[in-house]
């Protein structure tokens, strides 16, 4: 069977300023349909500054009707989608900035040490715009900040086992899973998952995050049931991305060739595994940390948020 590739060109959203155009190299995917050189239109924010990436509206949850096809078509849709969690499928900002006010309170009250300032530019927290930007904090594993953290204070004067201490205590304090109820979805999740599902595609999730918060997750929207795999930072033998380990893992247990996934998320690091993975396609959303300028390098299409998904990984001929 020759190989065959998806084309796809990102919608225009309602509520934004501005559009421009951005070419993009050709890119095949193996399986899907047609070859070419593709441009994605891309909505975005426009400012003097150059930011114009972040889409500031979502928007609102629809049920999406999908009509039936044929087989043939079927055969050249992906097989499977991989998505990352926090800034894909959960408001980063929403969720990391309450805990981020909390454990920097906590981290000065246990230290004595009035490091706070100095933790946001570490984990990359821009005070001015009160949003996150690319970087450790977004891309890294639940260890890797904390060791980030634990160095901020040996720097400050503090041992190491000190450092460990203080780090565990607060950090613990601050669980989002423990403390933090405002969890804000980008979009109707259980139904997208549930329409991949029943079009034969299907779901992982990737994430840096612990397996116990995306499994609860998961299970607050009753989406368990249409996840395929979790592959989460906390577990033994993940590595984090942009290495291709984790995507591999999961393309191997659901029995899926590289070439035949779609992987979803906000940062350069999720588009760096799925390149080092060689997936077939590498899709950006604008709804977590990442900017178009940061993105589009790696991204073989830029969409606002994981709602317009659907109408590029099903669409027909």
């Amino acid at each position: 069977m020759a190989s065959l590739s998806l084309r796809i060109s990102a919608q225009i959203l309602r509520k934004t300023p501005a559009t421009f155009m951005r070419n993009h190299q050709r890119v095949l995917f193996h399986g899907f349909g047609y070859t070419g050189t593709k441009q994605a239109r891309i909505a975005t924010k426009s400012s003097n500054s150059g930011d114009r990436t972040h889409s500031e509206d979502v928007t609102e949850m629809r049920t999406l009707q999908v009509p039936r096809i044929s087989r043939e078509e079927k055969e050249r849709r992906p097989k499977l989608v991989i998505f990352d969690k926090y800034g894909t499928l959960l408001d980063f900002h929403r969720t990391w900035t309450p805990w981020l006010a909390n454990v920097t309170k906590r981290l000065e009250e246990v230290s004595g040490l009035n490091v706070a300032d100095k933790m946001l530019t570490e984990l990359g927290f821009c005070k001015v715009s009160g949003r996150w930007k690319p970087g450790i904090f977004a891309e890294g594993t639940t260890i890797q900040n904390m060791d980030v953290i634990k160095k901020l204070l040996e720097d400050e004067g503090l041992t190491a086992s000190e450092s460990d201490a203080i780090v565990e205590k607060v950090w613990e304090h601050g669980d989002h899973s423990e403390e933090n109820k405002d969890l804000k979805p980008l979009g109707d999740l259980t139904n997208i998952f549930q329409i991949l599902h029943d079009n034969g595609i299907k779901v992982a999730v990737c994430t840096a995050d612990s397996r116990q918060s995306t499994e609860q997750f998961l299970a607050s929207l009753d989406a368990t049931k249409y996840v395929d795999m979790l592959v989460c930072g906390d577990d033994p033998d993940a590595v984090p991305k942009p290495a291709a380990h984790n995507a591999l893992k999961i393309c191997e247990a659901l029995g899926v060739a590289p070439e035949g996934v779609v992987m979803v998320g906000d940062t350069v690091a999720d588009m760096g595994m799925g390149r080092e993975a060689k997936l077939g396609a590498t899709v950006a959303v604008l709804s977590g940390v990442g900017r178009v300028i940061d993105l589009e390098a790696q991204a073989d299409l830029i969409l606002h948020s994981i709602e317009d998904l659907l109408g590029h990984v099903l669409k027909k001929d």
